[in-house]
């Protein structure tokens, strides 16, 4: 890595600050993380498909993709972005809320 990204210090601090632990970092890009993830849930440890992205504005298309890679690793699916949901994104979110979930980051 020759340029190191404020985005992926901040997401990764980011997780840290939230006990989200990192099992398998995929994909490292300057505005973009991909990774397998645990939380720890009511109900005991929980693993998601992580895709974080620096974006303003979230679509439907980001969604449909992090739940897509989710499936094919059985896994739940969780994007996260410092932006908002656009009115699709919102739907989207609401007819899948218990397959996706979206977490606004603030930093």
């Amino acid at each position: 890595k020759n340029q190191e990204s404020k985005f992926l210090d901040y997401l990764k601090d980011y997780l840290k600050a939230k006990d989200i632990e990192i099992l398998e970092a995929i994909e490292e890009k300057t505005k973009e993380f991909t990774a397998k993830i645990r939380t720890n849930d009511v109900f005991g440890k929980q693993e998601y498909f992580l895709i974080a992205k620096e974006k303003k504005k979230v679509k439907e298309e980001d969604l449909t993709l992090v739940l897509h890679k989710a499936n094919q690793n059985k896994m739940l699916a969780l994007f996260m972005a410092p932006g908002e949901l656009d009115k699709k994104a919102i739907d989207f979110i609401k007819e899948y809320k218990n397959l996706v979930k979206f977490e606004k980051l603030n930093f």
